[in-house]
């Protein structure tokens, strides 16, 4: 008697499989594992991997008070007097010591002659009209109405008069209260008022790329290899303090697109890594695949590898390749199918014997199959076998297996002896 799983054999050669023996089959060889086809994908995309703690800058980090003492050199401020220019290691002045010299500077009052009290009253006014529109300048933030360093004093002398002048009939010099005005700006941001601004934007630039999900350190580890861009967008938030324009809606997209690149760049492995175990899952799900993601064949690791390149694309600015994941999976399925062949033939042939056994055609089991119905059973099997093999299937072989199957069974010699009866 012929078995099953020989006649699942000839409808595989009627169809013109090869049958992969099991020591041959890819599983059975080389492995490789999620990171080498990670890797193998990135190479694809021409996307270069370097190992964490290598490359310039890969473990080298800088600080907030570095990047911002660039930042404002960038600016052409110097990060370093720390006010000593404004003389703040000097007494202050209050706001009565700057009107009074306003007046003085206007010829309202005479040597040590002091002013009067309406005066006086109008010289506090226009000091505090001056210091707080320093204070929404972002100018004298470093210091009280009451406490001006006294090398800012005379810049506060000079603007004050101009906003004294008109109510004593004089003509109010407004190019120099601006010069006064810019001068003071940048001896302001120079040294530790400067340096603590700076260092407040440093801190808001990582914020905001960290609110993006941009990068994976704290604002005091920021890489070397970061420091570029970091001290270009704070220069950029400081501009406008030093009286300079800046494109910060630029210079922050502009950043942001290096700082994703090089997270992404840095990333690359993990990320890779994921979008294996997500394409071999896939695989898994559809039942195209025996073996674990840490030991794919060999002989299927450029599939994976192309198709995960394909996944990736997109993310490196890549051109997807069109098809390649659908090619991948389909070139993976015609090996698994090629490979379980064997056993799907003999599903197959069981398959067509439960058939004939459900509508009565037959009255043998699965291990008897008489010689006589073994051709019918590989026609229809192969039937049943050809789509997954990419073959048509034959309606005339379907139909002419059933006939055989019924021609025999109708027969006395189908296998159950005849009564003879006499009339």
């Amino acid at each position: 008697m012929v078995t099953v799983a020989e006649l699942g054999q000839r409808a595989l050669r009627r169809l013109g499989v090869a049958i992969v023996p099991p020591s041959a089959r890819p599983a059975a060889g080389a492995a490789v594992g999620v990171a080498d086809v990670a890797n193998r994908a990135l190479r694809r995309l021409g996307v270069i991997v370097v190992p964490t703690g290598e490359g310039p800058g890969a473990l080298a980090i800088t600080t907030v008070a570095t990047l911002a003492e660039r930042a404002l050199r960038q600016l052409g401020i110097n990060p370093y007097p720390a006010l000593s220019q404004l003389g703040t290691d000097q007494v202050p002045w209050t706001m009565a010591m700057i009107g009074t010299a306003a007046l003085q500077r206007l010829g309202v009052l005479n040597g040590d002659e002091g002013p009067s009290a309406t005066d006086a009253a109008l010289a506090l006014q226009k000091v505090r009209t001056v210091h707080d529109l320093l204070v929404r300048l972002s100018i004298a933030g470093g210091w009280p109405a009451d406490g001006i360093p006294s090398g800012a004093a005379e810049m506060y002398v000079i603007m004050v008069a101009q906003e004294l002048a008109p109510a004593f009939g004089k003509p109010a010099d407004m190019q120099l209260f601006a010069q006064a005005k810019d001068l003071l700006k940048l001896e302001a941001i120079s040294g530790a008022y400067g340096q603590t601004l700076a260092e407040g934007h440093v801190r808001a630039v990582h914020d905001s790329l960290a609110a993006a999900g941009l990068v994976d350190f704290a604002a005091d580890a920021i890489p070397q290899a970061y420091s570029d861009d970091y001290v270009e967008l704070t220069a950029a938030h400081l501009a406008p303090a030093v009286g300079k324009t800046a494109d910060v809606a630029g210079a922050a997209a502009a950043t942001e697109a290096r700082v994703r690149r090089a997270m992404l760049l840095k990333r690359a492995s993990v990320i890779a890594a994921e979008k294996v175990e997500a394409f071999h899952q896939g695989l898994n799900a559809q039942g195209l695949v025996e073996w674990t993601s840490a030991a794919v064949p060999a002989a299927h690791a450029e599939d994976y590898a192309e198709a995960v390149a394909a996944i990736l694309a997109p993310m490196f600015d890549k051109p997807v390749p069109p098809d390649a994941i659908a090619q991948a999976e389909i070139r993976i399925r015609r090996a698994s199918i090629l490979r379980r062949a064997p056993e799907l033939a003999t599903e197959k042939v069981q398959a067509v014997h439960a058939r004939l056994d459900a509508i009565g055609m037959i009255r043998w089991s699965s291990l008897d199959i008489p010689d006589y119905a073994e051709e019918p059973y590989v026609l229809m099997a192969a039937n049943l076998l050809a789509p997954l093999f990419e073959r048509q299937a034959s309606d005339a072989d379907e139909i002419a297996a059933m006939r055989l199957i019924t021609k025999a069974t109708s027969l006395s010699s189908a296998g159950e002896p005849v009564r003879a009866e006499y009339f």
